[in-house]
């Protein structure tokens, strides 16, 4: 028998959503990058911010491009991590799944992770975005489009495509193109 959960990752989509704050509850984690726990192989980070102010946290899912890595990822962000709790999952193989047969293992493996980590975090429904580089811009608007329901905003840097199943919702999209490179 088919996994109805299984159909919905080949879809492009997530069902994790934010829950509400539990008033008084604490941090589950100190300040820093810590594993994000999605199983085998690569895994990923969470960073954690230093200090936030007082209500629910903003959450960014930040995707690396293709042969990259949470921490490469990190790195591209890094001028906004301390505002917001942020979120990097790696890919199972050199790129996300979509450029290697569709939407499936690495869609599990997000949402997986995602809900971990929106029902132990304090995180605000109004502003939780999915950005990405490369191959992962194209892969964070595509997530965008496809749950706009989940996702308010995307942000995308050097994206070369956009692959929905389906639109749903209406995130705010933001798009950086390379600047074309003279010989």
């Amino acid at each position: 028998m088919d996994d109805p959960e299984d159909d919905d990752h080949a879809a492009g989509r997530i069902d994790a959503r934010p829950s509400p704050p539990r008033p008084g509850t604490a941090w589950p984690l100190p300040p820093g990058l810590h594993p994000l726990g999605m199983g085998e192989g690569r895994d990923g980070l969470l960073r954690v911010p230093a200090a936030a102010a007082p209500g629910p946290l903003p959450l960014i899912m930040m995707l690396h491009g293709a042969t990259g890595d949470a921490t490469r990822a990190l790195r591209r962000i890094a001028p906004i991590a301390d505002a917001a709790l942020v979120m990097l999952p790696d890919s199972l193989r050199r790129s996300w799944d979509v450029l290697e047969g569709g939407y499936g293992p690495d869609i599990a493996r997000i949402e997986a992770a995602l809900r971990r980590v929106l029902a132990e975090w304090p995180v605000d429904p109004k502003r939780l975005a999915v950005a990405g580089f490369s191959d992962g811009a194209s892969y964070a608007l595509s997530l965008a489009l496809m749950n706009g329901d989940l996702f308010t905003h995307a942000l995308a840097f050097s994206p070369g495509f956009v692959v929905p199943m389906r639109l749903e919702g209406k995130p705010r999209l933001f798009s950086a193109m390379a600047p074309p490179i003279r010989c």
